[in-house]
């Protein structure tokens, strides 16, 4: 039987009575129709999980009893840092969702010159939520215990700017190849990663991060691939060569 894993931003200790939100109280009752004894676990991103049992399958005001601590730690050693173009639809949601499963350590939306924006600030203010609640979902699934963050839209220029620190790349077919790039930041614990939207970055959007900002223009092999699919292949190359997937 599977024991689902549950966010709950709380903190806790191992003997408290804990109630949970209406969100996870209505998806274990509600959705999963667990029952009062059923055994569960509870994160709170600050590290670590908890073993605990459902002593009250209320809908709206569940409680669980918290029984053992487990300090393991699933996180990648490569933090990673995705700058994504705004794209239509559930494919930016699908982006955010796979690439926290894969580890990625924090999500910022990239406002491009080919992309979309959100320019009323409530629409932006629920979006970001949305971004945040499909993190925890994803973490809550793939067995991570720290929440990334999903930062506020930023230009491409202002993201470089707040992120020239550590390595960065953006993608191009034709150029370098990924293994041939790869061979040069061997030990490498902190990359930033930037994805284009629908028809690429522009020509001066790429002679930014490249000339710029000096991020490794490198190709995803001979194929274009959509927006949503690049940041997949992308992290999971990088967490190849430089992170958890061996």
């Amino acid at each position: 039987m599977r024991v689902p894993r549950i966010y709950c931003e709380k903190s806790f200790a191992v003997g408290e009575t804990l109630q949970l939100d209406d969100f996870a109280s209505g998806h274990i009752c509600r959705v999963l129709r667990m029952k009062a004894g059923r055994p569960l676990v509870l994160f709170n991103g600050r590290g670590g999980e908890y073993s605990a049992v459902l002593t009250s399958a209320d809908p709206k005001r569940a409680e669980v009893e918290i029984l053992t601590f487990n300090a393991l730690d699933r996180e990648s050693p490569l933090h990673i840092h995705l700058g994504l173009a705004m794209s239509r639809g559930d494919r930016f949601d699908w982006a955010v969702q796979k690439s926290v499963e894969l580890g990625v350590a924090k999500i910022t939306p990239l406002n491009s010159e080919r992309s979309d924006s959100i320019s009323d600030a409530k629409r932006l203010s629920r979006k970001l939520e949305h971004w945040q609640r499909l993190a925890q979902s994803a973490c809550e699934q793939s067995g991570r215990t720290r929440i990334p963050q999903i930062l506020a839209p930023q230009s491409c220029r202002d993201w470089c700017e707040a992120n020239s620190e550590c390595p960065g790349y953006f993608f191009v077919p034709g150029k370098q190849g990924f293994a041939e790039q790869m061979a040069k930041v061997k030990g490498q614990t902190s990359i930033n990663i930037a994805i284009g939207p629908e028809g690429g970055f522009s020509e001066a959007e790429e002679g930014l991060f490249a000339d710029q900002y000096d991020f490794n223009a490198v190709a995803l092999g001979p194929r274009i691939l959509r927006t949503e699919t690049a940041p997949v292949v992308a992290i999971a190359l990088f967490q190849y060569f430089l992170g958890d997937i061996n």
